[in-house]
């Protein structure tokens, strides 16, 4: 018997091996479902868009980070105060008539710990939005700033069908220019949208939320 060729002895060497993938497309690696955004802190409102994006990402990629850097932290900052937030007047006496005790001061360290839990409340996809409050005009400054702004975060499926309210009220925002050129929140007064249905208990205001997060 004739010997092969070597170039054919290989060949068939080669085509012999069992699980070979020499020869076979490699398949391409799908896609994340979860791109990073780029956090942005330059004016007011692009605080509030990372915020929102923070609250959309759901902490899996750099939300926690980014929704923490929103937020005055007084140690951080080298400010006699840090972020608050005060409670709408009617939440807050809902809350006292259940709990049986006055709201807690609202500061940035429980700030952190309420996106954690906030964030997964529902497995859906999350949206959140800012829109202007125009019966109340926004006072920006060079370095400080007074904002009023309705917020609406829902969540949805994957094909936008809305399966849940999340939170539905207003904002009284105090803002202060950093001395790295980050616009970050120091007061959040929060209000009730007049307009939300009151039977539905889905929508609450966010500091109801706070108030109720586990």
């Amino acid at each position: 018997m004739s010997r092969l060729p070597r170039r054919l002895l290989l060949a068939a060497m080669l085509a012999s091996w069992c699980g070979c993938d020499y020869f076979r497309p490699a398949q391409p690696e799908a896609p994340s479902a979860q791109q990073t955004f780029v956090a942005d802190y330059s004016d007011p409102d692009s605080t509030l868009v990372t915020i929102a994006r923070s609250i959309e990402d759901k902490g899996v990629t750099i939300g926690g980070v980014a929704y923490g850097n929103s937020f005055a932290d007084s140690i951080a900052a080298g400010l006699p105060f840090g972020y608050h937030q005060f409670f709408d007047p009617i939440d807050a006496a809902a809350w006292s008539s259940t709990s049986l005790r006055n709201p807690p001061i609202w500061d940035y360290n429980q700030e952190q710990t309420f996106y954690r839990s906030f964030v997964r409340l529902r497995n859906d996809r999350y949206v959140c939005t800012w829109a202007k409050d125009p019966p109340n005009p926004d006072n920006i400054g060079a370095n400080d700033a007074t904002i009023h702004r309705h917020y609406l975060i829902v969540s949805q499926t994957n094909d936008g069908t809305r399966t849940s309210y999340l939170a539905i009220g207003y904002a009284d925002l105090h803002m202060i220019r950093f001395s790295d050129g980050a616009w970050r929140i120091v007061v959040w007064n929060d209000r009730r949208d007049p307009g939300a249905d009151p039977s539905d208990q889905q929508q609450q205001t966010l500091g109801m939320q706070r108030l109720t997060a586990p």
